[in-house]
């Protein structure tokens, strides 16, 4: 099919063929437009719109642990094990 034969098609369609189309057409439209402004939110990194994003800018530290001065290197396993006592300090800004 060429281009001018879509649209001698579409000028051959019945009238309400051509509102069914232009409904799905409106319809992908709009769907298309909330996944371009989820895809902006996104790639501009509005965090401060989730709740993950306003938790971490909210909250305080409690305490600051000192590091530990062993010179054993902990396994993957014995760090989540002794996650409370690894070391932690307040962060203000992200980098």
């Amino acid at each position: 099919m060429t281009k001018g034969d879509i649209i001698n098609i579409y000028r051959n369609m019945s009238a309400e063929d051509q509102r069914t189309f232009h409904r799905w057409a409106k319809a992908n439209a709009v769907v298309g437009a909330i996944l371009v402004v989820g895809l902006i939110v996104n790639i501009s990194g509005l965090d401060s719109l989730w709740p993950r994003g306003a938790l971490a800018e909210g909250s305080q530290a409690t305490e600051v642990v000192a590091p530990r001065t062993s010179d054993r290197v902990m396994s993957a396993y014995e760090l989540m094990i002794d996650a409370g006592n690894l070391p932690t300090i307040q962060v203000d800004e992200p980098f």
